[in-house]
């Protein structure tokens, strides 16, 4: 999915790698698209889920505990 590609490679430009696996890439789909909307959530679902992902990664880096 090119919104997917795109989200990849701003992190990218970050200095991020993202990897996002097909069990990843499917749960963006069924949140992204919907009956009555079709795919115009999807750019937001992405940033959201991707940008969460992330956040998350750091925050176990950096040692930091969860709320």
């Amino acid at each position: 999915m090119i919104v997917i590609g795109e989200e990849v490679e701003r992190y990218r430009k970050m200095g991020i790698e993202l990897v996002v696996d097909s069990e990843n890439l499917e749960m963006l789909i069924r949140k992204g698209i919907t009956k009555a909307l079709g795919a115009r959530p999807m750019k937001r679902t992405v940033q959201k889920y991707l940008g969460d992902m992330v956040r998350e990664r750091m925050k176990n880096a950096r040692g930091e505990k969860p709320f």
